[in-house]
């Protein structure tokens, strides 16, 4: 699954990439010119250029390690203020990047399109192996070695 800040369990199952296109295909995306694109924190367009879609800022210190502090301009959510403003059943894409896996597989399942089918699909195998406790954009670098072994 790796050790990158940006890589995450919903990412590495490809499940995030239905996530993203379910983003860009609601009416205020469509309206701004979103894409996909934009959804994602590892490219420009959508994400914080503060941070660069990382949620935080390291500050060097010269003979002590960094200092690593939330971004100021997104308060930590990757994403710019227009592509938060974007809603899907109620919820920022940073809201769903929040959710665990289990609460995911519930409000995603209450959806009948065959993106939300999709995304149910891919997210499946992980309440399979019990990581249904896991935030959808928790960071794989903060998971276990047994952790990232069962993603």
């Amino acid at each position: 699954i790796g050790t990158s800040s940006r890589s995450n369990a919903a990412t590495y199952l490809k499940a995030f990439d239905e996530i993203r296109r379910l983003f860009a295909e609601q009416q205020a995306s469509v309206q701004m010119g979103f894409t996909a694109a934009h959804f994602s924190f590892n490219a420009e367009g959508g994400r914080c250029e503060a941070c660069k879609g990382e949620g935080v800022v390291s500050i060097p210190m010269q003979f002590m390690a960094d200092i690593v502090i939330p971004c100021e301009e997104c308060h930590g959510k990757r994403y710019k203020k227009e592509v938060l403003d974007v809603k899907y059943q109620g919820k920022s894409i940073y809201d769903v990047l929040e959710m665990t896996v289990a609460d995911a597989m519930v409000f995603f399942g209450e959806g009948n399109s065959a993106t939300e089918q999709r995304i149910v699909k891919r997210l499946q195998p992980l309440l399979d192996v019990g990581l249904g406790y896991i935030k959808l954009g928790q960071s794989s670098s903060t998971l276990s070695g047994g952790e990232n072994q069962r993603v």
